[in-house]
């Protein structure tokens, strides 16, 4: 018969008819997808990929007239937007743009007419009058009451006083937020530059300052500018201020045990090393006078070589790890110098078979009396390392 060749899922996707309610998702699904797919897997990844793009372009607001290819494509027009913004905008219009450089464009113009440009005009982003003017226009108030009383014949001094020192005062508040403001951003370097212990000083000090001005506002607001005499006030105070001092001492003493423990570990570790490396000297020295150097005859490297068996086999016999460690390099060397001693017969044997009967019986000790001497050592070394921090 003939044979039939099978259709795959894949073969079948291309001819899927895709469409979104969203214009620009429609118009990228008809233009940008491929004519291929190698699997389910990728022809789900592209459309994905799609959307991502287009949500970029949709938070933006941009109506696209073609995509150009994955990267790139051509303006429309721009939507939700009035005014300067719109008009900055509308100079995209019709051109062919990368999505990255869209994005930046729109950024930029997005920064200048929502930010820039309204700041030069002198007006904040609550659409009021800058502090300043503010400032200006209060001193003005409180000037022309004082004239208006001046022409009825009374002193209008304190009229002025009271419009100077709430004027002052203004200014002076939003100076405090402003070094605030500068002072955080010191102390974002700080941690930025490894100065963790300064940035968290530093930003604890400032939020103590807020905390402070936020009391003294809220007890203005109620009692006017007799509320520094109110007894409650002043025991407020003096909590907050009694508890920003234990929060900046916790800080202190955390660094403060942080770096201890650091330098404990380090005092730690440097004993460790030298330890290892007069063990190791020691080991050495202790074996040159049974080594191919050794200036000492056979017999004496023999004796030699017994002699260090013997003193560490009963040190490992009590639980010394040190000793332990360097056994069975010392047996090696001890029957190699038994064999060149006492040659092949039965008296090598005899000393072969001493040597094995030993061996096994630190084998019967087993690993816990060694497990537990060590960790006291190492203990020891740690206790140590930390005192010598203290000192």
């Amino acid at each position: 018969g003939k044979k039939r060749r099978s259709t795959s899922i894949e073969d079948l996707l291309p001819d899927l008819k895709l469409s979104s309610s969203d214009a620009n998702l429609n118009l990228a699904l008809q233009q940008l997808m491929p004519k291929s797919f190698d699997s389910v897997g990728t022809y789900t990844q592209d459309i994905q990929s799609l959307k991502g793009v287009v949500d970029t372009l949709d938070a933006m607001g941009v109506s696209v007239k073609k995509f150009d290819d994955n990267s790139h494509l051509t303006v429309d027009h721009f939507n939700g937007y009035t005014g300067d913004m719109a008009m900055a905008l509308s100079t995209l219009d019709g051109k062919t743009l990368s999505t990255d450089d869209l994005q930046s464009k729109f950024e930029a113009i997005q920064e200048f007419f929502g930010s820039t440009m309204p700041g030069l005009m002198n007006i904040t982003m609550a659409g009021s009058e800058s502090l300043v003017q503010q400032v200006a226009d209060l001193k003005q108030k409180y000037q022309d009451a004082a004239n208006t009383a001046a022409s009825y014949g009374v002193d209008a001094q304190n009229l002025l006083d009271k419009g100077n020192a709430i004027a002052a005062m203004m200014i002076a508040n939003e100076n405090t937020k402003l070094a605030q403001s500068d002072q955080s951003v010191t102390a974002r370097y700080m941690a930025a530059t490894g100065d963790q212990e300064g940035a968290d000083l530093l930003n604890q000090q400032v939020s103590a300052d807020q905390g402070i001005q936020a009391l003294q506002e809220e007890w203005r607001s109620y009692l006017g500018d007799s509320y520094a005499d109110n007894v409650t006030y002043q025991q407020q105070l003096a909590n907050l201020e009694k508890t920003q001092a234990a929060e900046r001492l916790q800080i202190q003493q955390s660094y403060a045990e942080k770096a201890a423990a650091a330098e404990a570990q380090y005092q730690s570790q440097a004993q460790s090393s030298v330890a290892s490396v007069f063990s190791s000297l020691s080991s050495y020295v202790q074996g040159l006078s049974v080594s191919d150097a050794s200036p000492l005859s056979v017999q004496d490297q023999y004796k030699a070589a017994n002699d260090n068996f013997g003193t560490d086999y009963q040190a490992a016999m009590g639980g010394d790890y040190d000793a332990l460690s360097r056994l069975q390099s010392e047996s090696q060397t001890a029957l190699s110098l038994d064999q060149k001693w006492l040659g092949s017969g039965s008296d090598y044997t005899k000393a072969y078979q001493d040597m094995l009967t030993k061996l096994q019986a630190i084998a019967n000790l087993g690993s816990d009396i060694f497990t537990a001497n060590l960790a006291k050592q190492l203990a020891a070394r740690q206790v140590d390392a930390t005192l010598q921090v203290k000192q």
